[in-house]
């Protein structure tokens, strides 16, 4: 499916995939460009990756019985379904790759679940599971996430004066709360020698010049662990 990446995007991908030191993607700019497919892709990719190792948890340094997660999050669930996952999941089951050495669970489609590379049949090992869902979903945000994506991080809440932040008329930002979760909890399981894992990946078509995604852009478009 690579194949039909557009030159542009593909250029970009193996950029990414060439310096280890890349943890960080930030996609943005007009709707219809190819964001989607090349998340898409990408996804497919951090899968691959992990589906090559002989024993994912012990790599890792996971307990054995624990998940090891994919999360993509949306302004709701069930876009994120409709624009992400069930595409990925298209594209998966497409995959000679895939279906010839690390094929999902078919009895499952609200969940895109791999077994270990090490299950021994034993049960005692986890799932390699790709979820989705919104922000307000903390079982999506709270687990063992190697890798995340949100999209349309621009269209998520900003709630002056909120109460569900301590303090007296602070600001919640919905998408700075899930982003900060995010990369504390990639950061506290999979750092390992200055390098992450897996990827965290932004993307939202634009909106307004103080969008969170424009914002994070300033913030970090000199850091060489980022690929704007």
């Amino acid at each position: 499916v690579g194949e039909h990446l557009y030159p542009l995007w593909r250029r970009d991908f193996l950029e990414i995939y060439n310096n280890p030191m890349i943890y960080h993607v930030i996609l943005t700019g007009a709707i219809g460009i190819g964001k989607d497919f090349f998340t898409e892709i990408f996804l497919m990719m951090e899968l691959y990756k992990i589906g090559c190792l002989r024993d994912p948890h012990a790599f890792f340094n996971l307990a054995p019985n624990t998940d090891i997660v994919i999360s993509l999050i949306s302004i709701t669930k069930s876009q994120t379904k409709a624009v992400l996952f069930n595409q990925l999941k298209s594209m998966i089951d497409c995959s000679d790759w895939f279906t010839k050495n690390f094929q999902r669970n078919k009895d499952k489609n609200d969940v895109i679940e791999f077994m270990s590379p090490a299950d021994d049949g034993s049960g005692k090992y986890g799932k390699i599971r790709v979820m989705y869902g919104a922000p307000t979903n903390s079982s999506i945000i709270g687990e063992n996430v190697i890798t995340a994506v949100m999209d349309e991080a621009n269209f998520m809440q900003v709630i002056e004066k909120s109460k569900k932040v301590r303090g007296l008329n602070k600001e919640f930002n919905q998408a700075q709360n899930v982003y900060d979760n995010l990369i504390r909890r990639m950061k506290s399981r999979y750092l390992k020698n200055g390098k992450l894992a897996g990827k965290i990946i932004l993307l939202s078509s634009r909106q307004y010049p103080d969008d969170f995604v424009e914002i994070k852009i300033k913030e970090l478009e000199n850091d060489p662990c980022v690929k704007i």
